[in-house]
């Protein structure tokens, strides 16, 4: 087994644990703290699938995906923060025009949307280069040539 394969193996049984773990928490109503464990599974796939061949750039990691990690972590801080605060009653205040606590998971869920987006952009031939994307279409057209040869 190479290096690259047992990483990835390793992050298989993790983030398989962590699936048990998130739905655990669920059924036992600790769905909050759930949520967490969830983030870490999502770092986990994130670091996974932007490595190319086995290794992923310093720099890739930085932005998009550690600030990714960073924003969901704050904003579900602050949902768990904000729906106590108010828990029972109407808030004081609004963000955005929403509840303090929803407003921060429509800021999570955008702003990861947008980070991701703009990240891997930005990064792209960092996770995916040109070269390695027309090699990768060269491999599927002669596979699908073989195929057809097979078929007639």
């Amino acid at each position: 087994m190479t290096g690259s394969s047992n990483k990835n193996g390793i992050f298989v049984v993790v983030t398989g644990i962590l699936w048990v773990a998130v739905t655990l928490m669920a059924w036992y109503g600790y769905w909050y703290q759930g949520i967490f464990v969830s983030l870490v599974m999502m770092l986990l796939y994130l670091i996974t699938g932007a490595r190319l061949n086995g290794k992923l750039d310093k720099s890739f990691m930085v932005y998009p995906i550690l600030s990714w990690f960073v924003l969901w972590v704050v904003s579900f801080g602050l949902v768990g923060y904000y729906s106590s605060m108010f828990r029972g009653s109407a808030p004081t205040f609004t963000l955005l025009g929403f509840h303090p606590s929803f407003a921060w998971v429509f800021i999570a869920w955008v702003g990861s949307v947008l980070t991701l987006s703009l990240g891997f952009y930005i990064n792209r031939d960092k996770w995916l280069s040109r070269k390695d994307w027309e090699e990768y279409q060269a491999k599927i057209k002669r596979m699908n040539q073989e195929l057809s040869k097979g078929v007639k």
